[in-house]
């Protein structure tokens, strides 16, 4: 196959300075991703707020009691007041509340508060997040299209400088409709620069050190996600929080120049002379000596001629299809491949659910603060110190007991401490005592509404930090670790599940799937969350038990050989696995 022959040759080349230039820029480059995937968390968070009432104006105070005890505490409303009715006789009517004080003793400026993202239009706070992940709904489809078509470096090059000049832009839109439409082509360039880059970085990679480099590229998000909430603690302001965390994103854009493109693409391209001058400059940086210039040239044709014919098969597939409606049909066929045979359709179907299901838990863990963590910074802090162990810990355990058992177990894990979350929610009198009024209390009693008390300008002040909430936490960070590493097994088992024949689409369909998941997440935890606390603990540990259930009737692929054809797959394993040796199996988790 291509792949073994250059894989000769990168063995030749050895690991030198021309391959850490590269895995060092990838790796920079992924760390700025995350303060814009998780940027809700610090950029549009839950505020508290207090209506702006007019002289005239009453609050609306809600007295709840609680029949098994005979507590009362106090709801007040801060998206309406009452006013008193001039007209008709007089009375009380309702109005809608235009301004509001936000507290500022957390943040000093949101997009939440500078835009009034609350009432009626809190809905838009989700929307916010979610909209980077429409982004990347739409961009993961069309990065292997460009990158396979225009190369990896430029379309590495070209999407961090679009990235990080639209992020520093960004920071200073006025309008609010103008910052989704920012986030959008902020989550389009998402997998373009994300994806690209570790395409780039593994075909430029010796194949004994791809697990080793697999988690050096994995370590930044961890990393930049604990950066992101200490960076957060020390800037307030919503702009010059975006603005800092996206101008050290410039950086990068010098060193693009001394990257170079994939030798192994340019190969596959059939452009040899620039590929001999990247391999001769590859091998000048390491210090090595390349096979004479005649064999080298016969390697390339080879590399290239088995390449081109399986391209040449999937071009004449769709030039069959002319027309923009027989193109449409097409992709349609090929996407329904994944259902045409039982053992296929099975697997096609749990690991869509799987991804969606991933997707959604980690994305929510991640942006759960609000109902988890008293304090939003250390809670994001502990949640990037978790993915550690998950992303350095996993290789060497999937290659010593499988790809399934594990998965099930860490699926299963992550599920039980994100439920046992929900049986110590804020609304436990013990964590959560009534809130305390502050402010007037002289009220307007109306008979037949002893439970509505109208107090002018009443306050009602935070509730008392939840008295157990180390032990929410430690079980969220639990939780956020073992689905992290699940998240990371997942990519590798299923690469592993599907046939050569329709393993990229697979995947490349599960990605589309996983997506769903990721803007789903967000209206979960703001949306969902504050309504009903026990809710987003409730869901997000079932979704994780229902993908550890799932993987059940997958079969382990440790140590068997992977299937190139549907054929292959539907055939019975009649044949002994084969003994693993550990090392390829760890290269595998991110080659």
């Amino acid at each position: 196959m291509p792949s073994s022959k250059f894989d000769e040759l990168l063995a030749q080349l050895g690991t030198g300075r021309w391959n850490y230039l590269c895995f060092l820029a990838v790796a920079y480059w992924n760390m700025h991703l995350v303060p814009h995937t998780l940027a809700g968390a610090f950029l549009a968070p839950k505020v508290d707020y207090t209506c702006q009432l007019p002289e005239d104006g009453y609050t609306i105070t809600s007295t709840l009691v609680n029949e098994a005890d005979g507590s009362r505490s106090n709801d007040t409303n801060q998206c309406e007041y009452f006013a008193k009715n001039t007209d008709n006789g007089g009375g009380f009517v309702t109005h809608p509340c235009r301004s509001w004080v936000y507290d500022n003793s957390t943040y000093v400026s949101t997009i939440t508060s500078e835009f009034d993202l609350i009432c009626p239009y809190n809905y838009l706070r989700a929307t916010y997040q979610s909209m980077y992940m429409f982004g990347t709904f739409v961009g993961a489809p069309l990065n292997g299209i460009l990158a396979d078509r225009f190369g990896r470096k430029t379309m590495l090059s070209i999407g961090t400088t679009l990235f990080a000049l639209i992020a520093i832009g960004s920071s200073w839109i006025p309008d609010f409709s103008a910052i989704l439409v920012s986030r959008f082509l902020l989550g389009l360039l998402h997998p373009v620069v994300l994806q690209t880059g570790y395409i780039l970085a593994m075909e430029v990679c010796e194949p004994r050190h791809r697990s080793v480099v697999g988690i050096i590229l994995a370590l930044p998000w961890a990393l930049a996600t604990m950066l992101w909430g200490g960076m957060a603690y020390f800037i307030r302001d919503w702009r010059w929080l975006q603005t800092a965390t996206s101008l050290s994103g410039i950086l990068i854009i010098p060193v693009l120049w001394f990257i170079d493109e994939s030798p192994r693409w340019l190969i596959v391209e059939g452009q040899f002379e620039r590929a001999n001058k990247v391999l001769r400059r590859a091998a000048s940086w390491n210090k090595v000596t390349l096979p004479p210039q005649e064999e080298l040239n016969a390697l390339m044709r080879t590399i290239q001629r088995e390449s081109a014919f399986a391209k040449q098969q999937a071009v004449q597939d769709q030039q069959e299809a002319s027309g923009c409606r027989q193109k449409s049909l097409y992709h349609i066929k090929r996407l329904l491949i994944l259902f045409r045979t039982p053992k296929l359709r099975k697997i096609t179907i749990i690991v869509y659910l799987k991804f969606l299901l991933v997707n959604l838990v980690f994305y929510g863990l991640a942006l759960n603060a609000v109902n988890y963590s008293a304090d939003p910074f250390v809670y994001m802090v502990l949640g990037g110190l978790a993915e550690v162990p998950a992303y350095t810990v996993t290789a060497p355990i999937v290659a010593a007991f499988g790809r399934r058992v594990p998965s099930i177990l860490l699926y299963l894990l992550s599920g039980a401490s994100i439920f046992a979350v929900s049986f110590i929610s804020p609304t436990d009198p013990r964590l959560n005592p009534p809130p305390r009024s502050r402010g007037s209390s002289d009220g307007i009693r109306f008979p037949g509404f002893e439970d509505m008390t109208l107090s002018p300008k009443d306050y009602v002040g935070p509730s008392v930090p939840p008295s157990l909430g180390w032990l929410v936490m430690t079980l969220a960070m639990v939780g956020k670790m073992c689905i992290s590493a699940a998240f990371q097994l997942l990519y590798l088992y299923c690469s592993e599940l599907f046939p050569t024949e329709v393993r990229l689409q697979a995947l490349g369909s599960a990605t589309i799937a996983s997506r769903v998941g990721s803007m789903t997440s967000p209206f979960i935890t703001e949306l969902l969350g504050p309504l009903y606390p026990r809710a987003p603990s409730i869901l997000f540990g079932i979704s994780a038990f229902v993908a550890g259930i799932a993987t059940i009737p997958l079969h382990e692929t440790l140590g068997r050989p992977l299937p190139d054809t549907i054929t292959d797959l539907e055939k019975p394993q009649i044949q002994e696995p084969e003994e693993p040796d550990e090392e390829t199996e760890m290269a595998k988790l991110r080659a």
